[in-house]
């Protein structure tokens, strides 16, 4: 039951995202509720940082996305999504020589992307 209330809430969330910006804050909401939940393995909670992310690298809220993006990659280091909106966020905030990190560390995880 309680995995079913985290995916609505994920569900929902993607929902919110497609509807466009004035629903952005309700996305953020939802995926908040799932992740305050604590009740998924880490590659959940790290889709769920990494939507979060993209929800605010839409916002424009830059520095929270990339915070979002750093607990997703801590909590599953293969997750591709979470280095791009890092990379994103470092590159909004000015910050170099860490999106050109996470790039790196991005390619590693998925070589296939250089291709």
């Amino acid at each position: 039951m309680k995995f079913y209330v985290i995916t609505g809430f994920q569900e929902k969330g993607n929902e919110y995202v497609k509807k466009g910006k004035k629903c952005y804050s309700d996305a953020i909401d939802c995926y908040n509720r799932a992740i305050n939940q604590k009740a998924l393995a880490d590659a959940e909670h790290s889709i769920l940082y990494s939507n979060r992310a993209h929800v605010n690298l839409l916002l424009g809220n830059y520095r929270r996305a990339l915070q979002d993006a750093e607990e997703a990659i801590k909590l599953s280091p293969t997750n591709v999504k979470a280095f791009y909106r890092a990379v994103k966020a470092s590159m909004s905030l000015n910050l170099l020589a860490e999106a050109k990190s996470y790039c790196e560390k991005g390619l590693e995880q998925s070589p296939e992307m250089m291709n």
